[in-house]
């Protein structure tokens, strides 16, 4: 939706100086997207929160953007975050689950016991800390296990972003015989067709360790998201599945 509304401003709208903040959540903030807002002039507030956190639990401020590309931010006042992995707190930079306490975090779900309020709430999301600073790497559901080693959708599909013929990406996990699960991709392509995965293997390989790059690249037309704007990515997995 922002990039809709920078794409049609155009690179001299003269954006009103009322304009205090952007809210920008739903996803990790590609990083071409926030670097065009702070080209612009545009303040971009990337942020991370699920419904079960009454949308936002961490927001990073316009003047920590440029200083931490990539980040969601702090955490909100009153709202704590930790990232855990096996059992214990993750090391400052060490990936883990995102946990999330606070009086914003709802009481339950419906036909469930009430949770307690003052315990951590498991969100399912995979990401870091640095210095507070919250980092986003994926949903763990979405990992790929491959050979052992853990691939992240997400980074793979920003890396396939950065591709100036790449319109939009997305990456899954197939089952795979000698690997346990392989990542291949699915892509808007605005090259000339059947090209993209020559173009692409050779960008990945740039962009990515060798086990993160994907199998196979499938030139679609749209990627099939939800209203919201996510990737509906067992919709994607039947589409490769089907090619």
């Amino acid at each position: 939706m922002l990039q809709r509304v920078l794409d049609e401003a155009g690179p001299d709208f003269p954006w009103p100086e009322t304009l205090r903040g952007i809210l920008l959540g739903g996803a990790s903030a590609p990083g071409s997207l926030v670097e065009d807002c702070l080209r612009l002039g545009v303040p971009v507030l990337p942020t991370y929160g699920l419904t079960e956190t009454s949308s936002q639990a961490a927001t990073l401020r316009p003047d920590d953007v440029a200083g931490h590309p990539g980040s969601s931010g702090q955490a909100l006042p009153l709202t704590e975050i930790r990232v855990t992995l096996n059992g214990a707190e993750a090391l400052p930079g060490e990936i883990g689950e995102i946990e999330v306490r606070g009086p914003s975090v709802f009481a339950g779900y419906l036909g469930e016991n009430a949770r307690e309020s003052g315990n951590w709430f498991a969100t399912g999301d995979a990401g870091y800390l640095v210095d507070g600073f919250l980092y986003v790497v994926d949903r763990r559901n979405d990992l790929i296990v491959s050979g052992g080693e853990n691939i992240y959708p997400a980074e793979v599909e920003r890396a396939l972003l950065t591709h100036p013929l790449v319109r939009d990406a997305a990456v899954v996990g197939v089952p795979d015989a000698t690997w346990g699960a392989r990542p291949v991709a699915a892509v808007v392509w605005a090259g000339e067709p059947g090209l993209a995965a020559t173009e692409l293997s050779s960008h990945c390989r740039a962009a990515l360790a060798a086990f993160k790059t994907p199998d196979r690249y499938l030139e679609i037309d749209e990627i099939p998201r939800s209203p919201a704007g996510k990737l509906l990515r067992r919709q994607i997995r039947a589409m490769l599945e089907s090619a």
